[in-house]
């Protein structure tokens, strides 16, 4: 029999968000865009190990995941500015990119999943 946790709104009242620059914040919506232009499901991935990073930003650190930087490398947020196909065709463009086994997105993101505080979270520990 499969289990399920019920939310209580006043459990939620001490729970901690984390702060997030207005960069960071714009990168998260740019990636939200690409996921909805491509439905590639590895901007999902990227997405989710960006939310690590402003949880647990001294474990992904310490590990030398610094996916905000390496995002910002990348020239992601250029995206920010499309819509439509030109939108699709340039997250297409950037998901053969960046998703390449030797880019290193790719590796942070592979690195992620060995990490313990992840792997509990995913309910993989």
């Amino acid at each position: 029999m499969y289990g399920y946790y019920e939310v209580q709104p006043e459990g939620l009242e001490a729970f901690p968000i984390p702060s997030a620059t207005a960069q960071q914040k714009t990168l998260l919506e740019v990636l939200v865009n690409g996921v909805l232009a491509t439905r590639d499901p590895r901007f999902e991935q990227l997405i989710n190990g960006l939310v690590f990073e402003l949880f647990f930003p001294d474990d992904l650190h310490h590990a030398n995941i610094r996916l905000f930087d390496a995002c910002e490398k990348a020239g992601i947020v250029k995206l920010a500015t499309l819509k439509g196909k030109p939108l699709t065709d340039a997250a297409n463009d950037l998901a053969s990119r960046i998703f390449a086994t030797s880019h290193p997105i790719y590796a942070m993101l592979f690195d992620l999943q060995g990490l313990e505080v992840v792997r509990i979270i995913e309910g993989r520990e």
